[in-house]
């Protein structure tokens, strides 16, 4: 007949006295007296009210009202659901339905192993003023997703989120941690992360934005983050020293975008994929010391990045299959080693200045500063060259300047300067390593056969086309081309998915006796079938127009688990 019993060691007391002095308790709230010892724990079999630290254990469902369902009032305290349920969907317009309200005075609260069943706009859960908090294996689930409601909300410092599905999340505080939890936003936002030294690792969210950053030394890793409607899979702002690292970021229709950046200093994007439907992945404005690095923007997005009033930014090691845009007062900023490579995008120019639409002019003019190479250097190169430099730039019909220079000495760099604009050159632009002419080869005639090598994820596609690549599906991850008089004569990288990047640490493709291969490591716990394919190669080199009439010459699959491996395949000839 009692909400609560004192149990010890896994069996029930059954003493009338200490019966009666629990019936007392429940008036004043959970656990008066004297407090459980730690191999103690209390029995919840109603919504409890409390006020004592200890281990409280949910033996059954509950049902929430309107009011608190459970309600902490101490530090100290436990609340383990053990795969129950609350059920909070009758009063949409409730209060929390988990609450640790403590004004700052509660510390080391810990909510595991429970779901909540709650009808939207209605909060699941809220830490208010609460230290070293912890919420686990939280799950919730909406009666209406298309509006999330409070969702669970911490406030306080040292908080440890993880496993968390199906809700808001909201962090205001410091050195709060977020860790492989869900979040669901709909037209709200999905995660907000407010405070210092907060960090996010292997979180999903959806939401506009998916995730919103504001505060100094946030660190976001892995995961994936998909704007709804126009808002942004990630949007920073008023904030400093943010990374944001090996992350998947979608920009939705509607104008959405992958990220923004807004009023920020020392930002840092490394090894993100950056995709969208005819968006703009990243949207910088008015960001100081932005370092972009090893990210990926896809040719889905109308411009890969726009800066705008950018000062001292860094841009380095990206591949652009969609344009970056200077657009105005991008200033002091360097950008080298990247490869600008419009063949699959919409635009024909891999690097854009001033706005897209409109008397650019101006905006060029606001421009100022900028450079796009650093003192050539020994080491690998975004393409695979060995001299650190300026940048490729390559378009669709094969015309783009890395493409067509002169590279007589055959250093992997243009013998000219590329001028992008009056203010803007490339002094030391890449050029790929067919580009070299020191000794001119006679193609061979109809005896010589141009080949394309593909280190691919996945199993061989039969026939290539212009809407069937596997770049376009994301799983390619070397290439190169030859042919049968001069072997191998080009090597280039490309940018598979982050699932890929993450199972698999990959070489380029080499030559040796006629065959073509790839040595690669795939992480320890991971199962990955892997292709090395060969194709014909029409023409003078590749391109999504002729991919059609490509021609599969030889392949090799096989499913590799962790380990050292090499894949080989048959070149032709």
């Amino acid at each position: 007949m009692f909400a609560l019993a004192t149990t010890a060691r896994g069996k029930r007391v059954a003493a009338t006295t200490l019966t009666l002095l629990l019936a007392v308790s429940l008036v004043a709230g959970v656990g008066a007296g004297a407090p459980p010892e730690p191999s103690q724990s209390t029995d919840v079999t109603n919504c409890p009210t409390i006020t004592e630290p200890g281990v409280y254990e949910l033996q059954r469902n509950l049902t929430a009202g309107a009011s608190v369902c459970i309600d902490v009032r101490s530090s100290d305290v436990t609340v383990r659901g053990d795969g129950h349920t609350v059920d909070a969907t009758d009063d949409a317009w409730g209060d929390p339905v988990v609450l640790a309200d403590g004004a700052g005075t509660l510390d080391n609260v810990t909510v595991t192993g429970l779901a909540v069943d709650v009808a939207t706009p209605r909060p699941t859960l809220r830490y208010d003023g609460v230290t070293n908090g912890t919420v686990a294996a939280f799950d919730v689930t909406l009666t209406n997703p298309s509006r999330p409601g409070g969702g669970v909300a911490v406030v306080g410092d040292d908080a440890a989120v993880r496993n968390v599905t199906g809700t808001r999340l909201t962090l205001v505080g410091d050195r709060n941690r977020v860790v492989d939890s869900s979040a669901v936003g709909a037209e709200y936002a999905g995660v907000v992360v407010v405070g210092d030294g907060n960090a996010l690792r292997n979180v999903t969210s959806a939401g506009r934005p998916a995730l919103s950053v504001t505060g100094e030394g946030t660190r976001v890793r892995g995961g994936s983050y998909a704007s709804v409607f126009d808002g942004a899979g990630v949007a920073v702002t008023d904030a400093a020293d943010t990374r944001l690292s090996n992350a998947t970021l979608y920009g939705g229709s509607v104008d959405g975008r992958a990220v923004t950046l807004a009023n920020t200093t020392d930002t840092v994007l490394d090894g993100n994929a950056l995709s969208g439907d005819l968006v703009v992945g990243l949207a910088a404005d008015g960001a100081d010391g932005t370092v972009l690095a090893g990210n990926r923007f896809a040719s889905d997005l109308l411009v890969g990045a726009r800066l705008t009033n950018v000062t001292n930014a860094t841009v380095e090691t990206n591949e652009f299959r969609s344009p970056l845009q200077l657009e105005a007062g991008v200033r002091g900023s360097l950008v080298y080693d990247n490869r600008f490579d419009a063949s699959l995008g919409i635009f024909d120019r891999p690097v854009l200045f001033g706005p897209l639409v409109g008397e650019p002019s101006d905006a060029r003019a606001s421009n100022a500063g900028n450079a796009w190479n650093v003192t050539p250097r020994p080491g690998e190169n975004v393409v695979g060259g060995d001299a650190v430099a300026g940048n490729y730039y390559a378009t669709a019909d094969g015309t783009g300047f890395s493409q067509t220079c002169a590279d007589a000495d055959g250093d992997g760099l243009c013998d000219s300067a590329y001028e992008l604009t009056e203010n803007d050159t490339d002094v030391h632009p890449l050029a790929g390593p067919a580009n070299d002419t020191a000794a001119p080869v006679d193609g061979g005639g109809a005896n010589v056969t141009d080949y394309q090598v593909d280190f691919v994820a996945g199993d061989p596609i039969e026939n290539l086309s212009a809407d069937r690549l596997y770049a376009g599906e994301d799983r390619l991850l070397r290439f190169a081309f030859g042919d049968t008089d001069e072997g191998i004569t080009e090597r280039d990288t490309a940018w598979p998915s982050a699932e890929i990047r993450d199972a698999v640490d990959y070489g380029h493709v080499v030559e040796s006796d006629g065959a073509a291969s790839v040595s690669f490591t795939v992480a320890d716990g991971e199962s990955v079938t892997l292709s090395l394919v060969t194709y014909s190669l029409p023409g003078d080199g590749f391109s999504a127009d002729t991919a059609d009439q490509q021609e599969l010459l030889n392949a090799t699959t096989r499913t590799y688990g962790p380990g050292e491996h090499t894949i080989t395949v048959d070149l032709p000839g």
